[in-house]
């Protein structure tokens, strides 16, 4: 992030919940166009760890607000099922007083059909998530080669 001119990669974890997602998209644009993928000197390869690190980040604060939307949605659904089906089975005892209930499951199976857009919007945010699940995985891979890469070149030229 540019503030005043100067770069800074400092991230405070109690003001990047304020932070749009949009924000952080342009951040980590922005950390990625830093990387410098020819770095082969110690202070180059510490800068893209530094920079990698940063992006970790970022992609954990999206991670954190994907699962707390999954978890919501999920615990809306919960609700809302049970809900429904208990009012279908009231519906059904109304319209039909003299026949014997269905089991529960039927029940149950008509409020998931009523619910079937919220399925597909947590199937969309559970995808969402994985993407970013992956995407840290990824940078966290790399990170580490060229942490191993700074090990490497520091064991040849005799540092310890």
């Amino acid at each position: 992030m540019l503030i005043n001119g100067q770069d800074v990669y400092m991230f405070n974890p109690f003001q990047m919940k304020n932070w749009t997602e949009k924000e952080i998209a342009d951040q980590i644009d922005y950390l990625i166009s830093m990387i410098d993928n020819e770095a082969d000197t110690p202070y180059g390869i510490a800068k893209n760890v530094e920079n990698i690190s940063n992006q970790l980040f970022l992609f954990g604060e999206v991670i954190a607000r994907y699962v707390k939307k999954r978890n919501q949605l999920k615990d809306e659904i919960s609700a809302e099922s049970k809900i429904n089906a208990y009012l279908a089975r009231d519906e059904y005892k109304k319209n039909n007083p003299d026949s014997k209930l269905p089991a529960m499951t039927y029940f149950e199976g008509i409020a998931e059909q009523k619910l079937v857009d919220k399925r597909n919007t947590l199937a969309e945010l559970e995808c969402e998530l994985t993407r970013f699940k992956n995407a840290y995985t990824s940078a966290e891979n790399i990170c580490n080669a060229w942490k191993k890469l700074l090990e490497a070149i520091k064991y040849e030229n005799g540092g310890n």
